[in-house]
C-alpha cells in the first residue's frame, strides 16, 4: 500500500510539473497574433562608398510587441530600370531593404507578404483594403 501511495504521489507531482510548464511557455512563449506591417522609414545612406536607398520597417505581434519569431518577407522593388522580386528575413521585428539607385526617378518597395516556417502567408495590413494589405514605400531620387 505505501509503495503504490508513493507511485500515485509520483504520478501526480509529474503531472503539476509537466502541466506548470506547459502553462508557462503557452503564456510566455511564441507571438501573440499574426504579423502585421507597424512603420517604416526610407532614406538615403552611403554604405561602402555608394550611395543606397535603405527602406527600413518594423514587424510587430497582436499585441504591439516586435515580432521576433522566424518570418520572411516577400515583396518587389520597382524602379527606373526595372522589377525586381525581394525576399528579405526579419531580424527582431526589424526589415531591412537596400537599393541602389542608378538613376533619377522613383523607387518602391511594395511589401506583399510575410511568410512563416509553416509556410502560412499573411498580408502586412490585415484590414486594408485599398491595397489589399500591401504596403507601399517610396522614395524619389534625385542625384
Amino acid at each position: 500500500m505505501t509503495q503504490a501511495k508513493s507511485r500515485r504521489f509520483g504520478f501526480v507531482f509529474l503531472a503539476g510539473v509537466l502541466f506548470s510548464t506547459l502553462a508557462l511557455a503557452i503564456g510566455c512563449g511564441g507571438e501573440s497574433g499574426p504579423p502585421v506591417y507597424s512603420d517604416g522609414s526610407t532614406y538615403l545612406e552611403e554604405r561602402e562608398g555608394r550611395q543606397v536607398l535603405v527602406y527600413e520597417f518594423s514587424i510587430t505581434d497582436g499585441d504591439g510587441n516586435p515580432y521576433t519569431g522566424p518570418l520572411l518577407v516577400e515583396g518587389t522593388a520597382f524602379t527606373p530600370g526595372g522589377v525586381d522580386p525581394i525576399l528579405e528575413s526579419n531580424r527582431a521585428g526589424k526589415v531591412e531593404i537596400i537599393l541602389e539607385p542608378t538613376t533619377a526617378g522613383e523607387y518602391r518597395v511594395a511589401i506583399q507578404s510575410f511568410i512563416d516556417p509553416e509556410g502560412q502567408t499573411y498580408r502586412p495590413l490585415p484590414d486594408d483594403t485599398k491595397l489589399s494589405g500591401v504596403v507601399v514605400l517610396a522614395h524619389t531620387y534625385a542625384p
